[in-house]
């Protein structure tokens, strides 16, 4: 995460990682998400960020599938080039890369492959 965006680096939120009322281990998560005023945890655990108890700060709860969703719908381009250059960093095919991804956000991946997918549309 530190060297994908650093600038979402969030420090100096210890004092509140003891008032947290969700799961001991993941207190610092949603401390870091309180002291940065972050609107959303982006995660697949429900279990230990309940919505009720996110909610008392304001925050939401997304998936990755959620997430990257509504990303693709602010800027497909922008969501699109990205995905492709990840594909082309770790030397990945853009259909495996596709299908990686396709277990954990269903929904993005076909948003994505029918861009990438359609007749005519390359895969470079």
């Amino acid at each position: 995460m530190e060297s994908a965006f650093p600038e979402a680096l969030i420090t100096d939120y210890d004092a509140l990682v003891s008032s947290m009322p969700n799961d001991p281990k993941d207190r610092h998560v949603l401390a870091a998400a309180v002291y940065g005023k972050a609107d959303a945890i982006v995660t697949q655990n429900r279990r230990d960020f309940p919505e009720e108890q996110l909610r008392r700060f304001g925050i939401g709860r997304l998936t990755a599938d959620e997430f990257l969703t509504h990303q693709w719908h602010l800027d497909e381009d922008l969501v699109l080039n990205k995905f492709k250059g990840q594909a082309t960093q770790y030397k990945k095919d853009l259909r495996v890369h596709l299908k990686l991804f396709s277990r954990m956000a269903p929904e993005f991946t076909a948003l994505v492959a029918g861009r990438v997918l359609e007749p005519g549309a390359g895969t470079d």
